[in-house]
């Protein structure tokens, strides 16, 4: 089984990463995890069941080496501001960025993981789409613990760092918590003026509007 988490940034991406990993992991699997998965470099391949790869952004043409694509989504807003806390990006810009892979996107995948919709029931609703055995409540929310446990762990590296072999299996690093999971950030993050600068973009206010 191939699995492709491809799309936004700031989105939520790496906790959905690790939680289909740690799915597959749960049914005795060996996982293949890493970023950017390309067959003609990995030799021992078919030593796993299960290879993850996680993209930002590729050719639809990559993605057909895959049998499920999962596309990580969350309001494009708090995507933008986590994004500017992490690497000091302009927050229009890496709206219209978002806004751009998730209409890249969208067609081609197997499901949109919602990143304020992260709960037991749309993790069940995961486990459907990839094919695997029905979980139960404790199994998921005993996933969902270990995975918050990760993330706030002071022990992983600072920054991005492929030389790390746990970093290489997981895509974390200390950096990836910029807000402790919280929605709705543009409320007391930004001002009215800077909304309004926002929503005075045309794409960005009918992207809004539609989801």
């Amino acid at each position: 089984m191939k699995i492709c988490i491809v799309g936004t940034t700031q989105s939520g991406s790496t906790r959905l990463f690790n939680l289909v990993r740690m799915l597959y992991e749960l049914e005795g699997n060996r996982v293949l995890s890493m970023w950017n998965y390309d067959s003609k470099v990995v030799k021992n391949k078919d030593d796993y069941d299960v290879i993850l790869s996680k993209v930002h952004d590729c050719k639809l043409e990559y993605l057909k080496d895959f049998d499920k694509v999962l596309l990580p989504v969350r309001d494009v807003i708090d995507s933008a501001i986590s994004n500017n806390k992490r690497f000091g990006s302009d927050i229009k810009g890496r709206c219209l960025r978002n806004i751009y892979l998730i209409n890249k996107f969208e067609k081609v995948c197997d499901m949109k993981f919602r990143y304020e919709r992260y709960s037991v029931s749309h993790i069940m609703r995961l486990c459907k789409v990839l094919g695997l055995k029905e979980k139960s409540v404790l199994e998921i929310m005993g996933i969902m613990k270990e995975l918050e446990g990760m993330l706030n762990d002071k022990n992983i590296v600072l920054k991005d760092n492929y030389k790390d072999d746990k970093y290489r299996r997981t895509l974390l690093t200390q950096g990836h918590n910029t807000s402790g999971g919280l929605s709705n950030k543009y409320v007391n993050e930004l001002s009215m003026a800077e909304l309004e600068a926002l929503l005075n973009d045309e794409k960005i206010r009918d992207f809004i509007m539609k989801y």
